[in-house]
This record gives structure tokens, sequence and C-alpha cells, in this order.
């Protein structure tokens, strides 16, 4: 009897377990199969392995406190950074499809900071807070999650909500394609004037279509312009520089610490200087590739004028990154100095020849919508608008306070402009002031620092006669 009852428990037990057996597999045959996830680590230590290999500096760290890629990267300089491949202007050609808008997050969605005078400019404003594109709400999304959603083909039609000095409203944008220009040229008199704006991939043709045509048109001199250049490609600024120098000496050097090498950069066999004098306009944004060119220049004995340049004297190569950091990861890295001579950097930046404020229209901050200022108010953006708004009407007034005389030359503002006239600075008025600021902008309107450096250029025109 015992006997029979042990077996029979077995037999049970042993019909469970088969039980459970069938099920188990079932569970396993048929459930989706996760995919394998790349762990932080993996991606640290590749990151690690690259600066390693390229980083002109010694990363002072212990790599096993260390528990993400950001903050392995804290440990660089602020030009080391992953990025992905594709989605820096210097990379892209005189044009690219888009609604020519500049933005950076915000927690409602994203925040319009800039746009291009060739696109929207009178139909979106700096401050605007995109808050919905088509039917997908950004709050809550990270920054890249929200700007892909404006990378549409060309054509395309976006349904923008956007709130507006706390108000919501809608605009139906379609993406146009829209001109770069980092090259512009003009003609004063008969002083040459290039502007460079960026240096790209395609900065060096524009720049020597620009300066054949002005030569063509005949020039006794001029004027080139990287104010507010941040810089850019190494190659551009080298093939400018070869326009107008020569000599059996290096122009610049890039020096690489990791390998301990430099590099010359020497002029081009047989080059021979312009016949006509040269100027360079500087400001303290410009920086790295613009400081190569106006330094270089300055080392040959052409002017600088304008104020300090920023004092970027690295330089950065891009290293394509594995897979695992997703599609077309790029880590930019500082690879080394880039150098005038062989021990003179230009950390601190370059000083100029004639030094002059860049004043008036280029000394403001760029005019945002954000709230109404009623009389009484004070803010920084009502001394920017004081400005504008003193380019056309005459009057007195107390920097960036409202007060009933400033009220009075905003009156006389709109009723020059067809606007409801009420004293106040509007959401009408900041809008029209803000088109104001960018036409005058991209007119060149109110420009002291380069109306004085062609009364400079004239002056030594007429010397060298």
């Amino acid at each position: 009897m015992a006997f029979r009852d042990i077996r029979r428990t077995i037999i049970v037990f042993l019909t469970i377990l088969f039980s459970f057996s069938l099920f188990g597999c079932i569970n396993i045959t048929y459930a989706p199969l996760e995919p394998p996830v790349v762990r932080e680590t993996e991606k640290i230590n590749k990151v690690y392995e690259l600066l390693t290999d390229h980083y002109y500096g010694v990363l002072d760290l212990n790599l096993e406190e260390i528990n993400t890629v950001n903050e392995l990267l804290s440990y660089t300089d602020p030009y080391t950074r992953i990025y992905t491949s594709g989605s820096m202007s210097i990379e892209k050609g005189e044009t690219y499809d888009g609604l020519g808008i500049t933005t950076t997050d915000d927690e409602k969605g994203i925040l319009i900071i800039n746009v291009n005078i060739n696109s929207y400019y009178d139909r979106v404003f700096p401050g605007d807070i995109i808050t919905k594109i088509d039917d997908i709400n950004l709050e809550g999304l990270d920054y890249h999650d929200k700007a892909v959603h404006l990378k549409k083909e060309l054509g395309t039609e976006l349904t923008l909500t956007i709130n507006r000095m706390g108000e919501e409203i809608t605009e139906v944008l379609e993406i146009i394609e829209i001109p770069f220009n980092s090259v512009v040229y003009n003609k004063y008199g008969n002083v040459g004037y290039i502007r460079i704006n960026r240096f790209s991939l395609t900065t060096f043709d524009c720049f020597n279509d620009a300066l054949t045509n002005l030569e063509e048109l005949g020039i006794e001199g001029l004027v080139i312009d990287v104010r507010d250049n941040g810089g850019g490609y190494l190659g551009a600024v080298y093939n400018i520089l070869k326009l107008f120098l020569d000599g059996d000496e290096p122009l610049f050097y890039t020096y690489r610490p990791r390998e301990n090498e430099y590099t010359d950069y020497m002029p081009s066999e047989g080059a021979t200087r312009k016949p006509y004098p040269i100027a360079i306009l500087t400001n303290q944004n410009s920086a790295s590739a613009s400081e190569m060119l106006s330094g270089v220049m300055q080392k040959h004995g052409y002017s600088i004028i304008g104020e300090r340049t920023y004092g970027k004297d690295v330089y950065q190569v891009g290293l394509e990154l594995p897979a695992m950091f997703g599609e077309n990861k790029v880590l930019n890295i500082t690879k080394g100095y880039w150098l005038l001579n062989r021990n003179e950097s230009v950390n601190g930046g370059i000083y100029p020849d004639l030094f002059i404020y860049d004043s008036k229209i280029n000394r403001i901050v760029q005019p945002v919508l954000k709230e109404e200022y009623k009389i009484g108010q004070v803010s920084s953006y009502i001394g920017v608008y004081q400005y504008l708004v003193s380019l056309t009407v005459a009057g007195n007034y107390i920097p960036t306070f409202l007060n009933e005389e400033f009220s009075l030359m905003i009156k006389e503002y709109q009723r020059n402009n067809d606007l409801p006239e009420t004293g106040i600075l509007d959401e009408e008025t900041q809008k029209s002031l803000i088109i104001d600021y960018a036409e005058i902008k991209n007119a060149g309107l109110y420009d002291t620092l380069l109306d004085e450096a062609l009364e400079y250029m004239e002056t030594v025109i007429n010397e060298n006669r």
C-alpha cells in the first residue's frame, strides 16, 4: 500500500513537471527575441579609445568612475562632441531644404532664435515656440526627436502650432530651398567688399568667383569681412590665402601633440601678390578659421580693422563612430593647434592694427517676441527696440526704460508704419521692428565699422597713387 502510494506520488510529480516543461517550451518557442542592448560601457570604451589616440590634450580622469559618454566628454574641451553627419551648415553646399529657422530646445517645444532673411522672416519670429508639428506634440521629447520632424522633403507643408507671447497660433509653412550665402560681395566706389559668413566646402569657389567679378569691374582696394564668422574648414582658408600671398616660408602651421608633428602650409609656387591694398574686418566673434585668415594676412603686412578676435587656436577632425552610437554619428575631436609660426598661437585673440568697435546695428542683440512692454517697464529688450525706433524717429529716451517720451516716439513709428497707435511695444509693433532689423542687417546699413574701413581704404589708395 505504501509502495503504491509512493509510486502514485512520483507519477503525479512527473506529470506536473512534464506539463510545466511543455508550457515553458511553448513560451520559449514563440516569445519575441529582444534585440541585444549595447551597454553604455562599450560606448565609453570606444570613445575613450579614440580620445587616447587622437585628442590633443591629456585626459585627467579615472575611467572606472565614468558612467556615461557625456560624462567622459566633459573632461575634454567644448569643441569635442558627438554630432550627426550632415547636420552642420559647413557640411552642406550653398543651399539647403528647410524652413530657414535657427532653433534651440525649450521645455514646451522648439524655440526659434533666428529666421533667415530668405525664408519666412515676416511670418515666424525669434521668440516663437513651436509646440506641435502637424499632430505631433513636442513637449517632453528630446531635442533631437523634436527637430527631426522639421526635416522633410522639398515642397512638404508643415502645420506649426506656435506659442507666441503666451497665445497659440497656427502657421502652415512649406519646406523651401534656403540659400546659405557663405560669401556675399559688393563694390563701394573703387573698393571691393567680400564678406565670408562661413568656411564650408564651397566657400573657396564662391570667394574666387566674387573676387574675379570685382577685379573685372575694376577695384583699387579690397575689404574682406570675417565678423561673426565662427570658422569652418581649414582647406577653404588655405586656398583663399594662396590667392594673395607669396614667398618661400609657410603661411601657417598645424601641430599635433599626440605625434609631436608639424605640418607646413606653403604658398602656391609662382604666386604673386595683388597690386591693391587689402584690409580684414574682425570682431569678438571672429574665431578659428577666421582668425587663421586674419592672422596670416596680418603677418604678411595687411591691416586688420575692428575688434580683437575670439582666440580659438585649435582645430578639429571628424571620426566616424560605429553603428552602436546610432546612424551617421561622428566624434568631432580636437586634434591639435594651428599656429601662425611654430611657436606663435592666437590664444587670447588677434589684435587689430586699427581698433574700432563694431557698433550700432551689429552691437545690439537679436530682438525677440517675448512679452508686451508698457509704460513704466524696464528691460534690455526695450533698449534694443529703442535703437531700432530711433533710426527713423527723432527723440530722447532713457535707455531700457519705456517712459512717456519713448512712448511718443513709438506712436510716431506706429503712425509711419500703419500700425495702431498704442504707444507701447505691443506684438504688432515688435514684429514690425524685428522685420526692420532683419532687412537692415541684410542690406548692410548702419554699419559703422564698414564705413570707417572703406574710408581708411580710400586714404591708403590715395597715398599709394
